[in-house]
C-alpha cells in the first residue's frame, strides 16, 4: 500500500454508493455454528478435536481442551479449538489454536498462541484469515494439529503444527510451522510439490525440516478437494443489469473503514470461477489488515460486464484512502485522484485463456484497462494514470477483430 492519501469525497460516496446498491438484503439470524458444524462443512477439517502429541520423552505433555476460555490476551471472541500444555528447560508452556468466525463462516480468522503456561505471557503468535469467501472457507489447522519435539536435544521443545488458508474455488495454501521459543520456521504451498520454505532449509532446527516437509505433503495432497464451486455453464448472457448474488466484507481494520463487494460466479466453469474469483480477491485485497494508528476508507467493487457462453468480462475499481491519526489531525497527506481500475477478460473453454485487447482493437492505447459489455468494448477511465487512458466506448461493429474468435464473438454479439 503506498503512503497516506486522503480521498476526495464525492468519489468515495460513490463508490459507497454503488456498494451499497449491490448488497443482498440481511439473512434472518440464526444460530452461530460450533466448531464441529464448522468441520463437517469443511472437507479439509480434521475429524473430532485437535489433537496433541509428543515425539519426545520428558516433556510431559497434556492437550488443551476444546472450548475452554481462551487465554489472556487472545481476542475474546476466540473460540479455542485445542492445543497443547508442556515442561521443557525453559518452564512450562501452552499453545492455543484459536478461531474467531463469521456467523456465516465465509470470513475465519486462526491463530496459534504460544505463551508461558504460568502466566499467559505472549512468546510468538501465528495468525492467518480469509474473508468474504464466495462459497465455504476453508481456512482452518489441519490434523495432527500440535506435535511437541525435541529432535535436536538441546532441551527447548519444537512446537510443530500446520493449517490451511484461502477460499473454496480459488487457490488454498497449505502451511506447516515449527516454533522454537520465539523463533518460527515455515513451509508454504499449494500443492506436495510446491513447497517453499523459510527460512532455508540448513537454518531449521536439526531433524525438524524433514518431518515438517513431510507433513506439509501430506496436507497439500488434500488440497484436491477443496474446489467446492458447483459451477455449471448454462449458455445463459448476463450483464451489469443480470441479478448475481455479491460477496461482501464490510467492517472495520484498525481505524479503517472497509467496503468491498464482487460477484459469485455459479455460471462458470470451476476452473474459470476459480480463476476470476482469485483475481477479484486479489485486486480488491480483500483480506488487507489495517493497524490501529490508521484511519480511512478501503472501498471496492467488482461487478460483471459480460459473460457469455464463450467470453467473461469484469469491471474492477478500488479507492484506499488511508493516513495517520497524526496525520489526520494536521490535515495532511496526499489524495488519489480517483478509484483504480481493472478489466478482467477471460476466453471460456474450449478456447480458454486470457483476452488481448489486440485481438479487438488493432493499436490500443498502452497498458489501458478494458471489458466488454452487451454492446461492445468499453474503455475504464482510470484518473491515476500520468497519461490519462480514453474514455468511451466502441461498438461490436467497430471493432477490428485480429483473431477467428474475436471473429466469431462479434459475429454473435453485433446487431
Amino acid at each position: 500500500m503506498s503512503g497516506p492519501r486522503r480521498a476526495r469525497p464525492v468519489l468515495a460516496l460513490a463508490i459507497a454508493l454503488a456498494l451499497g446498491g449491490c448488497k443482498d438484503r440481511p439473512a434472518a439470524r440464526t444460530q452461530a455454528p460450533t466448531p464441529a458444524d464448522a468441520a463437517r462443512a469443511n472437507p479439509l477439517a480434521p475429524d473430532g478435536p485437535l489433537a496433541a502429541i509428543d515425539a519426545a520423552p520428558g516433556l510431559a505433555i497434556t492437550a488443551v481442551v476444546p472450548g475452554m476460555p481462551p487465554p489472556a490476551g487472545a481476542n475474546p471472541r476466540a473460540v479455542v479449538l485445542g492445543g497443547a500444555r508442556f515442561t521443557d528447560a525453559d518452564g512450562p508452556h501452552a499453545i492455543y489454536l484459536l478461531e474467531v468466525a463469521s456467523r456465516d463462516r465465509r470470513s475465519i480468522a486462526i491463530a496459534a498462541r504460544y505463551v508461558g503456561a504460568t502466566d499467559d505471557q505472549l512468546i510468538r503468535e501465528v495468525d492467518d484469515r480469509a474473508d468474504a469467501c464466495p462459497d465455504a472457507n476453508l481456512t482452518g489447522f489441519a490434523p495432527v494439529a500440535v506435535a511437541v519435539t525435541d529432535r535436536d536435544g538441546d532441551g527447548h521443545a519444537e512446537v510443530g503444527f500446520g493449517y490451511f488458508t484461502g477460499c473454496g474455488g480459488t487457490v488454498v495454501t497449505a502451511k506447516q510451522l515449527v516454533l522454537e521459543g520465539d523463533r518460527k520456521y515455515i513451509i508454504r504451498g499449494s500443492a506436495p510439490d510446491a513447497a517453499a520454505p523459510e527460512p532455508a532449509e540448513d537454518a531449521w532446527p536439526t531433524g525438524s525440516y524433514p518431518v515438517a516437509l513431510a507433513a506439509f505433503r501430506d496436507n497439500a495432497a488434500a488440497l484436491d478437494v477443496a474446489d467446492v464451486a458447483v459451477a455449471p455453464d448454462t449458455g445463459e448472457r448476463f450483464d451489469a443489469s443480470s441479478s448475481v448474488e455479491q460477496v461482501t466484507r464490510s467492517g472495520t481494520s484498525g481505524g479503517v473503514a472497509i467496503e468491498l463487494s464482487y460477484p459469485r460466479l455459479p455460471m462458470l466453469a470451476r476452473s474459470e470461477a476459480a480463476l476470476l474469483t482469485g483475481r477479484m480477491r486479489s485486486f480488491l485485497d480483500i483480506d488487507a489488515r489495517f493497524g490501529r494508528n490508521l484511519v480511512g476508507d478501503h472501498q471496492g467493487l467488482c461487478a460483471i460486464s459480460l459473460i457469455t457462453s464463450a467470453i467473461a468480462s469484469l469491471d474492477c475499481q478500488v479507492m484506499t484512502s488511508v493516513w495517520t491519526r497524526r496525520e489526520m489531525a494536521a490535515n495532511t497527506g496526499g489524495a488519489p485522484a480517483g478509484p483504480a481500475r481493472i478489466g478482467l477478460n477471460l476466453w471460456r473453454a474450449p478456447a480458454s485463456g486470457d483476452v488481448a485487447v489486440t485481438e479487438f482493437v488493432a493499436s490500443p492505447p498502452r497498458d489501458c484497462p478494458w471489458t466488454l459489455d452487451p454492446d461492445g468494448l468499453v474503455w475504464l477511465a482510470d484518473e491515476n494514470r500520468d497519461d490519462p487512458c480514453p474514455a468511451g466506448h466502441l461498438d461490436w461493429d467497430a471493432l477490428t477483430p485480429t483473431t477467428a474468435r474475436a471473429r466469431a464473438l462479434i459475429a454473435t454479439m453485433a446487431p
